[in-house]
Formats: structure tokens, C-alpha cells, sequence
């Protein structure tokens, strides 16, 4: 299509609209970036399409992380239209996911809702503002309602399933976070994070700022402290016990581990290896 596309010496606003808009949905967001930015150029300051294509510009900004140009580019487009539902959702969606400017986004939506009370991503976005502030109450009315209107959707199961964590509803939050890992749409990043959760629940701060550190090893998880860790040691393929304390007596995780059936790597020190040794074997 590129190729094809620099070979004409002239092509109107709608071609390189929806040539901007196929890369925008193959998530190609900087050739996105690229043809939106032709024909905004070409607009008057004022233009409601300005503001359109501001909207998309800047989301596509947002999803390559650059929140500077998208925070300014959303923002011009409110400037021309300040009651545009979707694009208050937009900004202020990406406020709350970088905890940045909380009550200030939460007005935003609030007046999104007002408009679009019916839209599922709205309701979506204002069910998890209120979760950050942690009305999980309020939170959890708007997200239950999310739900039935999108059943399918990875993000708003996702959501779902933390308000109820938070609820004490701890059942109900992994089903609906194991409904996510069977959804097709659901991304790989998302489907780490729900596996992480299905063990240990939504993340802490502590767990964010380790899992931050060592990000770059996907293999390492932080099980942290569990009251009943048989509920989820089955999940594994092998248990590890690499102590070098001197004094290990009757370590519980060999035990936890051999009672689901799962096999387990351990140093011999301390009384570990009378544990699992059988007639000297």
C-alpha cells in the first residue's frame, strides 16, 4: 500500500484517512502517526475533524508509550471539542494506568458518564477510577455492569476480578480472571499478570517494585506469603527448595509440594534428605 500510495501525486484527505486508520489497527503506530499527521497539518486550528484526528493521533502516541505528545495531542483535541465523551475517557483512562492526575481524571470521566452513560468503556474507565481511590463498593457496581455489556473483553474481566479480590470476594475474582486467559483478544502482558494473580492476588506495591526490577526475566514470579499455599502449588511443574540452612528440619514447602504431586529439587542439608530418602535411595 506504501508503495503505491508515494507513486500518486495527489490523494484526498478520506484516502490517507483510512490508510492512517489500517495501520493504526494493524498496531503499526508510527507509519499511523505518519498519515495522520498529513492531513492534520492541512486543517484549520478549529476543525471538528481536527479534533478527530488529534483523538486518534494521540492514542496511537499512548499505546507507543510517548504520554507527552499524547497527553498534548488528546488535549488539543479538547481544546476544539471539550465535551468530547470518548476523548475525556481516553486521557483520563491513561491518566488513571499511570496514576497520574487521579482526581482530575475521575472529573473527566464523571463528565463522560453524564454524556455517554451507556458506554461500556466509560463505565469501565469510572468503575476503575473509583477502585484507585479504593471505593471498591461504588467500583464495583460500575464494573459488574461493564460486564454484561462486554462479556468478552480481557481488560474489563481483568478489572472485575481485582474489585472483587478487594471485596473479599476471592472465588469470584479468580474465575473471572481465568475467563481472561480463555479470551483470544487478551494480550500476552495481561495474560502474565492474570497468571501472577490466579497465585497471589492483585499486585502490592512491594510486588510492583520487585517485579519492576526484574521485569527482563519473565520466568521469575513472587509468590509472596500465601495462608494456604496448597491452593496454588499445584499449578507448578517442579518445586525448588535451594536452602543452605544447616538446621532445616521439617521444611513444610517439601511436604506442601510432595502432597500435590508435584516433584521437588532441594539441597540435601539438615534432616531434607532423610525426608525423601526411601530404603537409603
Amino acid at each position: 500500500i506504501t508503495s503505491k500510495f508515494k507513486k500518486i501525486k495527489y490523494l484526498k484527505n478520506k484516502f490517507i484517512f483510512d490508510l492512517a486508520n489500517s495501520y493504526k489497527n494493524a498496531k503499526k503506530y508510527n507509519e499511523a502517526i505518519k498519515y495522520y499527521s498529513l492531513i492534520i497539518n492541512s486543517l484549520d486550528e478549529n476543525s471538528a475533524l481536527k479534533s478527530d484526528l488529534l483523538y486518534r493521533r494521540g492514542g496511537s502516541y499512548e499505546r507507543l508509550k510517548d504520554y507527552k505528545n499524547a497527553d498534548k495531542d488528546l488535549l488539543r483535541s479538547l481544546k476544539i471539542k471539550p465535551n468530547d465523551a470518548y476523548v475525556l475517557n481516553y486521557l483520563a483512562y491513561s491518566w488513571l494506568e499511570r496514576n497520574y492526575k487521579i482526581n482530575e481524571a475521575m472529573q473527566m470521566l464523571e463528565e463522560a458518564y453524564a454524556s455517554e452513560s451507556n458506554d461500556p468503556y466509560i463505565i469501565d474507565s469510572i468503575g476503575w477510577a473509583y477502585y484507585l481511590i479504593d471505593n471498591f463498593v461504588k467500583a464495583e457496581q460500575f464494573l459488574k455492569r461493564a460486564v454484561e455489556l462486554m462479556p468478552d473483553d480481557p481488560i474489563v474481566n481483568d478489572h472485575y476480578g481485582d474489585i472483587l479480590w478487594k471485596l473479599d470476594r476471592k472465588i469470584q475474582a479468580r474465575y473471572f480472571w481465568s475467563m481472561v486467559l480463555e479470551m483470544k483478544d487478551a494480550e500476552e502482558e495481561l495474560v502474565n499478570k492474570i497468571n501472577n494473580k490466579l497465585i497471589i492476588g492483585p499486585e502490592n506495591e512491594y510486588y510492583q517494585e520487585l517485579a519492576k526490577k526484574y521485569s527482563d526475566y519473565k520466568f521469575i514470579i513472587f509468590p509472596g506469603v500465601a495462608l494456604n499455599p496448597v491452593d496454588f502449588v499445584g499449578m507448578f511443574d517442579v518445586g525448588m527448595l535451594p536452602s543452605y540452612f544447616p538446621s532445616e528440619s521439617c521444611p513444610s514447602t517439601i511436604v506442601e509440594y510432595l502432597s500435590c504431586e508435584v516433584p521437588v529439587i532441594s539441597t540435601g542439608v539438615g534432616e531434607i534428605k532423610l525426608m525423601v530418602d526411601y530404603n537409603g535411595e
